[in-house]
């Protein structure tokens, strides 16, 4: 039609390059260029439109409970992918030392062969769909979750009800899964041991303190943990009202209609016994491994658990602190506004990492600074770390806190756009707390937080003991020395030689003139020492 080879030439004559000839072709073969509401010609409605998991209003959120006491949880995005994860509230803290490492192997032997199906068709079934399936814990937690198109909704809610419920834990591939185990051990990185250390040792081996990791011995192939443990302590721990079922990009009613086929038949366990309440003692972790090229260290105190209004202070802190590696693979720039790189990585050519973290849990929190440096410079590292946790308790510009709380914020509103990230983030906050705040919510109280309740958290946090994980050839790590010399009732210490002794509180930090050092004001069985930091000298 003469009419539409006109709109063609003027059309191109006002575009260049390869878009004016995609644009012009798909014209002239009158392919459909209208908006995404519009239908196409010759293809027929989508099966989606007609099926019950109707769109809803995107970013609701939803809730609901079932008869048996599981939790319902879901959120529109309007999107034809879909994610359901379930939540189960047990997690390493409540093993003992029968069971302990069981929790890291239930997270291998997802998804393996149950009742309806084999592990190669519960691979095809979902592989075939486009989907994925995911398994991963934490120290209160195991999450199970699939991750396919709203249109494969039934398949993936059948997929978790049969994990959770009727795996078979064949003996042949749990002993696969236990290799696979013992390899992932073997493995871990020094950052990840240095962390699982402070946890094992900030809690004294109990309740938070139990490894994340499975012992050797639970994966020894003839006394180590068997299929028949595995099922023992899933009808002891695995009950509805310890579950959260989320679908991110669903209807809630389809949703909760489904949940009801499949979970409702699923009894409360009459076995599960109280957890033990978190205790937090502190202490220290020192491994020397003269092969690494530079040592790793980090320090914590006890932080603020989940449901405490001063978890957004602990959150404004966190990225305060920032921090990250001397070399970013993000380009220059990038998180340089915090005071870890403004303080210590761009200071110290020596300094490899230097970063912020804070874990929050149900009843308890670790909070404090993990990093890495030059061997001999290792002492210097712990003495700069514990002056940054020091100045969190002094004057701080308003600047800083509003450039804090903006990052964080928008690192908030900018996950929502992540399906995986959302349903996550929801299930984590239920199955923990046992409410789940909105992202408007958590940006009103990010906030409202302000530079004097950094200082009165930091303070309290400075004043529960001191937990030291160390890795690497820590030669020139400092300690106490057992030695006082007495001026005005109190003692100055030097940190040069071991043991290093437990203190209440932490009162203050100055930062010693010449560089000498940083004086340390501890308490300390009901008296007052003033503490000197600095290097181990060489011998």
């Amino acid at each position: 039609a003469p009419t539409t080879m006109l709109a063609v030439r003027t059309l191109a004559k006002g575009l260049a390059g390869p878009a004016a000839y995609s644009t012009a072709l798909l014209l002239r073969r009158g392919v459909h260029t209208g908006g995404v509401e519009a239908p196409f010609p010759g293809i027929p409605p989508s099966a989606l439109a007609a099926s019950p998991n109707e769109l809803e209003e995107t970013g609701k959120y939803h809730f609901s409970t079932l008869e048996n006491g599981m939790r319902l949880a879901s959120v529109e995005t309007n999107r034809q992918h879909a994610v359901v994860g379930l939540f189960v509230d047990v997690g390493c803290r409540d093993e003992d030392d029968e069971t302990a490492g069981i929790c890291h192997i239930l997270q291998h032997m997802a998804f393996k062969a149950n009742d309806r199906r084999s592990s190669l068709r519960v691979v095809r079934d979902l592989e075939r769909r486009g989907g994925n399936f995911l398994a991963s814990g934490t120290r209160e937690n195991l999450v199970f979750a699939v991750d396919a198109l709203r249109s494969d909704m039934p398949l993936a809610m059948e997929l978790i009800k049969d994990n959770v419920a009727s795996s078979h834990f064949l003996p042949w591939e749990l002993e696969e899964q236990k290799a696979i185990v013992s390899r992932e051990i073997e493995e871990l990185t020094a950052e990840t041991i240095v962390a699982e250390a402070l946890h094992v040792h900030g809690y004294n081996f109990r309740n938070i303190g139990r490894r994340l990791y499975a012992p050797m011995e639970a994966l020894h192939l003839e006394t180590g943990v068997t299929g028949d443990d595995l099922r023992a302590f899933m009808r002891k721990f695995f009950s509805p009202e310890r579950m959260v079922l989320v679908g991110v990009g669903t209807n809630h009613d389809y949703f909760s209609d489904l949940a009801t086929k499949h979970f409702h038949d699923m009894s409360s366990s009459m076995e599960r016994p109280p957890r033990e309440p978190a205790n937090y003692t502190g202490g220290e972790f020192r491994h020397s491994n003269d092969t690494l090229d530079v040592a790793h260290l980090a320090l914590a105190w006890e932080g603020i658990p989940w449901g405490e209004q001063d978890v957004f202070v602990a959150a404004v802190m966190h990225s305060l602190l920032g921090g990250g590696g001397s070399f970013s693979s993000g380009g220059p720039g990038k998180g340089m506004h915090s005071r870890l790189y403004r303080n210590i990585l761009n200071l110290y050519h020596w300094c490899h990492n230097a970063t912020a973290f804070n874990q929050m849990y149900s009843d308890t929190g670790l909070f404090g600074i993990q990093g890495s440096a030059d061997v001999k410079q290792i002492g210097g590292l712990a003495r700069v770390m514990l002056e940054e946790m020091g100045k969190l308790t002094g004057p701080i510009p308003d600047e800083e806190v509003m450039r804090a709380k903006n990052s964080i914020k928008a690192s908030v509103f900018m996950n929502l756009e992540q399906t995986s990230l959302v349903y996550e983030d929801i299930g984590r906050q239920l199955v923990t707390s046992g409410r789940c705040l909105t992202a408007g919510e958590m940006g009103a109280g990010i906030e409202a937080v302000t530079g004097g309740d950094i200082n009165r958290v930091a303070t309290k946090m400075l004043q529960t003991p001191l937990t030291l994980a160390a890795l690497g050839k820590l030669d020139y790590l400092p300690r106490y020395a057992p030695r006082a010399i007495q001026k005005e009732g109190n003692s100055f210490v030097v940190l040069t030689l071991p043991p290093w002794p437990r203190f209440d509180q932490i009162v203050r930090m100055v930062k010693l003139q010449g560089g000498r050092g940083t004086q340390i004001v501890v308490l300390a069985g009901g008296s007052q020492y003033t503490v000197i930091l600095c290097e181990k000298q060489k011998k």
